[in-house]
């Protein structure tokens, strides 16, 4: 008879703890690119706390050649940006100062033109009296938090960091690797297959040092490395720590294995894949759950940075402002759209589904994470208990919308109100579904 825990060791593995991130316990902490960018993305109280955290494993971490490569490649490029936003703002704050002063010379406050020209004179030199302490003030704060910390933290981290690089690859093997990926990708077999689309961006390559690689094998590459500077080290301890943001969109399941979204923890097949290679237990921690552990921060911290982070972070090309812009627009034009067809069936349908999809995204950009989390219990109580109110109304909407578009004197006014409050309440369901998990 055998054992079942020998036989399948990857589901017996034990909770990470604190303890096993610490400088005794040798387990081996491996940091993504992510997480090295993530601290020069960040502002510099939440970079500290990165720092911090490092400081306290510094014994154990490895860094992947390719981490460090792609983080060499990408750290100018989000060094710039951050620059670009916070001149940005400071190029709205003077725009807003501006607007203040072009308003109080454009209106008459006061009825006789003698006193409104002393009034307006004397506000106006408040005004700039005012607007040289806040540009002055913004300078100031500007040069501390982006000069000094940030050039502080960065050599903080260098020094953490200068001699934890891997060895550099071969051509041979990175193209042993990269054919071995187009099987695994054809399979889906973690990790990286959900990275194919790299290969249609601007750079699905890289070449440095006399090496070339595809970026879309990038994480196929940087697990191989992990593999093999796991093996064969005696003094290493039985537990290998990757400490990456990947895989945490509800659209990669190329790492970490997931039940309706929610995360159960490493793909199985990469923990077997470890075990046999190595003899190692392979443990997934987020980029926040890793500090929170080296560090021993509460939740409370950790939702506070991850406030400030969403607060301050713009991966995207746009802000999110700016998105909402964006959309708005589009859902205007999509709406004037749907009018126009409003008389064929077909089209309507068709208008009204890409509407509603457009809506949600709108819908979405609204809100934070962390901001409901207090009244969740109470929430979902009365979410509950309305829900069913809630779907009969839709229903309700359907049949009129259809109704009234059949009808062959189409009352416009009447259709655009109920195309509104058909997508904001099907939108208000679905979105609050997803917060509550009910299907």
């Amino acid at each position: 008879m055998s054992n079942i825990k020998e036989k399948f060791p990857e589901f017996f593995q034990d909770r990470i703890e604190s303890q096993d991130l610490e400088n005794s316990s040798n387990n081996l902490i491996v940091l993504d690119t992510n997480f090295l960018l993530d601290i020069i993305q960040n502002p510099t109280n939440i970079a500290q706390r990165y720092i911090e955290a490092l400081e306290k494993v510094k014994n154990n971490i490895y860094i992947p050649y390719l981490v460090a490569l792609e983080f060499n490649f990408r750290k100018s490029g989000i060094k710039k940006e951050k620059h670009y936003n916070i001149n940005k703002y400071k190029d709205k704050v003077k725009n807003t100062l501006e607007k203040l002063k072009k308003d109080i010379s454009d209106h008459d406050l006061i009825n006789i033109k003698k006193n409104t020209k002393d009034f307006s004179s004397e506000l106006l030199k408040e005004v700039e009296n005012f607007e040289n302490k806040i540009l002055n003030m913004l300078d100031k704060k500007v040069s501390i938090a982006i000069t000094e910390e940030e050039n502080t933290i960065y050599k903080r981290l260098i020094d953490i960091i200068e001699n934890k690089i891997g060895e550099e690859y071969s051509q041979n093997w990175i193209d042993e690797i990269e054919e071995e990926g187009q099987k695994r990708y054809t399979e889906k077999l973690p990790p990286g297959f959900n990275d194919e689309i790299k290969e249609d961006t601007e750079v699905s390559s890289r070449r440095y040092n006399n090496i070339c690689y595809q970026r879309k094998f990038g994480d196929l590459i940087i697990w191989k490395d992990i593999i093999n500077h796991s093996k064969n080290k005696p003094k290493l301890g039985s537990k290998i720590i990757y400490v990456t943001n990947d895989g945490q969109s509800n659209k990669k399941s190329d790492l970490l294995y997931k039940v309706k979204d929610l995360i159960i923890g490493p793909h199985i097949y990469l923990m077997n894949e470890l075990q046999k290679e190595s003899q190692k237990e392979l443990y997934v921690l987020s980029n926040l759950r890793f500090i929170q552990l080296a560090t021993e921060l509460s939740d409370l911290q950790i939702e506070e940075m991850k406030f400030m982070s969403n607060k301050w972070i713009q991966r995207e090309e746009y802000s999110n402002i700016e998105k909402r812009k964006i959309i708005e627009t589009k859902l205007s034009k999509m709406l004037e759209e749907i009018m126009k067809n409003s008389h064929k069936e077909k089209e309507l349908i068709r208008e009204l589904e890409k509407f509603e999809e457009l809506e949600e995204s709108y819908f979405g950009l609204n809100d934070i994470e962390n901001t409901r989390k207090k009244d969740l219990k109470t929430n979902k109580n009365l979410f509950d208990f309305g829900n069913s109110n809630i779907k009969d109304k839709i229903e309700k909407l359907k049949e009129e919308i259809y109704f009234t578009n059949k009808k062959n004197e189409i009352d416009e006014k009447k259709l655009n109100g109920l195309l509104k409050e058909y997508t904001k309440t099907n939108n208000f369901l679905k979105y609050k579904s997803k917060d509550y998990e009910i299907d």
